[in-house]
């Protein structure tokens, strides 16, 4: 087994896949798990990988497109790493690339894909109160009931910690606004966000306005990760730079809401990166 430090077992992100993106509940002629499974197909075509070189795969925020499944479905025939970041919302996504770059580090796998699909229309809706919630009975007679409720006493905790103010808030917004208007396949592709719409929009639970929250989108997406010495021998196309993991590594392992209060008192970099990633 090779030391994570082995500059020949380095990680690079070899292929980049999506499907559309759409408003809540979208898409209707697929299911979840077949969007989902699209989205993994075209970031190997991407990377020029075939799914039988596939043997890890990752995701987060419980993920119901359950990996043995996927495995069957893609025609993996060896899955030597399965793995699942719980709870999280968007800090979960660095969590799974992580995950990913610290197993093929480590030779627990070669080539991981880490993916992400979800089809509110077809199940629960995220933004819609319900007793789903485990934590609920801490949360909710206090009227925490949606993620933007949950996420502001952290918000409101770090810009007293900090000198965090609206401009900065305004500024997370319009940076994410911006790589939307960048991917053509986005929602809000082609719809620029000003600073003067961001601060004339409503509240929804202060300090977060209407645009520091995220969309009800549906839709899926995957990345390849592979090391850098293996790349050519599953034939892709070209070598990407190598994933720099110190963007992964501030967020931890999971940003789940309940969590974001308490971390608050130990780490600025863990929860600046994990309630920005939630919130817009």
């Amino acid at each position: 087994m090779a030391s994570k430090t082995d500059p020949a077992r380095r990680t690079c992100i070899a292929g980049v896949g999506q499907s559309e993106y759409t408003k809540w509940g979208g898409i209707q002629d697929r299911s979840q798990f077949q969007v989902t499974a699209e989205a993994i197909l075209g970031a190997l075509a991407d990377a020029g990988i075939k799914p039988a070189d596939v043997d890890g795969l990752t995701s987060f925020s419980n993920d119901s497109n359950d990996a043995p499944l996927m495995q069957v479905a893609l025609g993996m025939p060896r899955l030597r790493l399965s793995g699942m970041v719980w709870g999280g919302g968007g800090g979960g996504t660095c969590g799974a690339i992580s995950m990913a770059c610290a197993s093929i580090e480590a030779g627990h796998a070669d080539v991981v894909v880490a993916y992400r699909g979800l089809c509110q229309g077809q199940g629960r809706r995220f933004g819609l109160f319900g007793q789903g919630r485990v934590n609920g009975n801490f949360v909710d007679p206090f009227g925490l009931f949606a993620p933007s409720q949950m996420l502001s006493l952290a918000v409101r905790r770090f810009m007293h910690l900090y000198p965090i103010t609206e401009d900065h808030l305004c500024e997370i917004a319009l940076n994410a606004r911006a790589n939307a208007n960048r991917n053509p396949l986005a929602v809000m592709h082609g719809r620029p966000l000003t600073r003067d719409q961001y601060l004339a929009s409503r509240w929804i639970a202060e300090p977060l306005r209407l645009y520091d929250c995220c969309l009800e989108t549906d839709g899926a997406a995957a990345v390849v990760i592979t090391s850098t010495w293996s790349q050519p021998s599953v034939g892709s196309r070209w070598s990407r730079s190598p994933v720099d993991r110190s963007c992964c590594a501030s967020t931890g392992a999971g940003t789940g809401r309940s969590r974001l209060p308490f971390r608050a008192r130990h780490t600025s970099a863990g929860v600046s990166k994990a309630t920005t990633a939630d919130a817009t």
